[in-house]
């Protein structure tokens, strides 16, 4: 036999796939040919072109199976040639076409195009409103690269939702910047029909963007009982408090700025405008007046602004600016020989107009003869003037006793005569010319003077002129009958 045939493959063209994860020595082809010749001649030998490409095929038996690592991803087609020799001398050859397509597994995960995403979007907007798309993308075919997109963490009270095939995250609800300015948003993407399913995440950072939407309001001394408390020795110009408030909105349109509304007591008082310093601009007295009412307008940095007024409260607080006051600077008393020793034998009172510890009025003897047989002691809001001894041991006698009346800071005095006297006889007054000292600050009803009635027997008083009624006689008292005014009504007489 001479080699005058060559070989000759059994198809015209060869075509296979095989999986992108099959292993090395994984059988994907087999090309068949056949040489009429005989002996050496007809001896064939496989081999395959372009040699660098990831496949070996058996030079005996013409079997290609995988020799390398396959990537669809990376290649997904080869087109080689594979050529059979025979061993005749020359060799003859014939050469055909294999072609291989790389079939898809699910290698690869999805992939977002950036690890993280801002986006921001101003308070109030409707539900509904687009924040921020996120896109993955999956190498993979088919099934393998569908992604389904969710949001795994960050979303509270499920105020954002996403489009499970375009990944448009928008809001479910109108977000408030003052209930909270950014979320932090876990995004993930998943082939989701892939087997098994891979995943990737990203981060969303959504900020909120505030807006003007609330108005400034006071937040401090707001009510009497919760009023700032100023004592009435303030002076002109002291700071005396600040002004509190509230505005939900940052930033400048937080800043708020703060003035005395027209509407009284802005003569007394300023506010400045910046930080709310309260200022006094004149004086203060708790006697006269104790409540202040301050109206405050208050305008935030909007554009245009939004305002606030409220009432401000003051509370004047006591000092002890005022002495305590005898309702008169001279007392008569006729004490009886019969009285014995622990008898009062006359009682006298004294105002303070200050409140409180800083009205408490002690009394005490400041001297004078009737210290020897009179003592002073404190008989609820009077000084009560009592006997040390039996009057009938002074026998008829006259005593004078120096009464003062402090209030730990300041002190007043009035002085008592006691006339010690046998009073089984007759009915006189102690004194036919009385007179009498009182405060325009007495109250009606308030003690002017005590008389004195000297003697035994019943008897009745009266007042002339008739119908003076300035004055009006309760037993051997005195008393204020009407508001008394220093000024319009030094004296009167009666």
């Amino acid at each position: 036999d001479i080699n005058d045939n060559t070989p000759i493959f059994s198809q015209a063209k060869y075509t296979a796939s095989i999986a992108e994860d099959a292993a090395n020595s994984t059988s994907v082809a087999m090309p068949v040919a056949s040489d009429r010749d005989s002996g050496s001649n007809a001896e064939l030998v496989f081999s395959l072109t372009p040699a660098s490409f990831p496949f070996y095929i058996d030079p005996s038996s013409g079997r290609v199976s995988v020799h390398g690592m396959l990537d669809r991803e990376t290649v997904d087609f080869y087109n080689m040639t594979v050529i059979v020799s025979d061993s005749g001398v020359p060799p003859r050859t014939a050469s055909v076409p294999l072609e291989i397509t790389i079939t898809d597994v699910n290698d690869s995960p999805p992939r977002f195009d950036s690890a993280s995403y801002s986006a921001s979007l101003q308070e109030n907007m409707a539900p509904g409103t687009i924040v921020v798309r996120v896109q993955a993308s999956d190498p993979d075919l088919g099934a393998n690269s569908l992604i389904t997109y969710g949001i795994t963490s960050g979303n509270s009270n499920n105020r954002f939702a996403i489009s499970p095939r375009s990944g448009v995250i928008y809001t479910t609800v109108s977000l408030d910047h003052e209930v909270q300015s950014t979320y932090a948003l876990q995004v993930t993407a998943v082939n989701s029909l892939a087997t098994p399913p891979e995943s990737d995440v990203t981060d969303v950072t959504v900020t909120v963007v505030d807006l003007n939407d609330n108005r400034p309001a006071l937040t401090n001394y707001i009510t009497t009982q919760t009023a700032l408390a100023v004592l009435e020795s303030a002076r002109p110009g002291d700071a005396i408090g600040q002004v509190a408030y509230r505005d939900a909105d940052g930033g400048a349109l937080g800043m708020v700025s703060c003035t005395v509304g027209s509407s009284g007591n802005s003569n007394l008082f300023s506010v400045n405008r910046t930080d709310g310093m309260i200022y006094l601009l004149g004086t203060l007295d708790y006697e006269t007046r104790v409540f202040y009412s301050l109206h405050i307008h208050l305008e935030d940095g909007g554009t245009p602004p939004l305002v606030g007024d409220g009432a401000l409260f003051i509370e004047v607080q006591d000092v002890n600016d005022n002495p305590p006051r005898f309702l008169g600077s001279h007392f008569i008393q006729s004490v009886s020989l019969n009285a014995v020793q622990g008898d009062d034998v006359m009682k006298v009172p004294a105002l303070d107009v200050d409140s409180t510890a800083n009205a408490q009025i002690v009394y005490s003897a400041g001297g004078g003869n009737g210290t020897t047989a009179f003592e002073v002691v404190v008989d609820g809001s009077e000084a009560a003037i009592r006997l040390t001894r039996d009057a009938s041991t002074l026998g008829t006698a006259t005593f004078e006793l120096v009464l003062n009346a402090t209030d730990g800071v300041h002190t007043s005095q009035a002085t008592v005569t006691l006339h010690v006297q046998d009073l089984s006889a007759g009915r006189n007054f102690a004194s036919t010319n009385l007179r009498a000292s009182v405060t325009d600050l007495a109250i009606i009803r308030g003690r002017a003077t005590q008389l004195t009635i000297l003697g035994t027997g019943a008897y009745t008083l009266a007042i002339e002129p008739p119908g003076f009624t300035a004055f009006a006689v309760v037993g051997t008292e005195v008393e204020v009958n009407t508001t008394l005014n220093a000024a319009t009504n030094p004296a009167y007489h009666f």
